[in-house]
């Protein structure tokens, strides 16, 4: 549970700060709500006694380590699409000029 919630809500957490088109009180609002899901969801996975805190612990760091990668995979092809798409711009210019 603690690494589904860390990597999903996390990705939200991240996106309230890269998404500047959002009214800045919904993304304070997306913030909170995403840093103490996460929180709550591991401390009551040990209150619970569902999981040792070692467990918890591992579940975050496991967690964060998959939500860097899945950043940065998105950020990889962010990238390339935008080349992409630039690239493509410049061949439609391109064909229009040759016509």
């Amino acid at each position: 549970h603690t690494v589904l919630y860390t990597v999903f809500f996390g990705y939200l957490f991240y996106l309230s700060f890269k998404l500047k088109s959002v009214d800045k009180v919904v993304r304070h609002i997306v913030r909170f709500f995403s840093a103490a899901t996460i929180v709550s969801v591991g401390a009551s996975r040990i209150l619970l006694g569902a999981h040792f805190v070692k467990d918890v612990v591992f579940g975050y760091l496991f967690g964060l380590f998959y939500l860097g990668a899945v950043i940065c995979v998105e950020r990889l092809v962010n990238r390339r699409y935008n080349f992409w798409k630039k690239n493509q711009q410049k061949n439609r210019q391109g064909a229009k000029r040759r016509s």
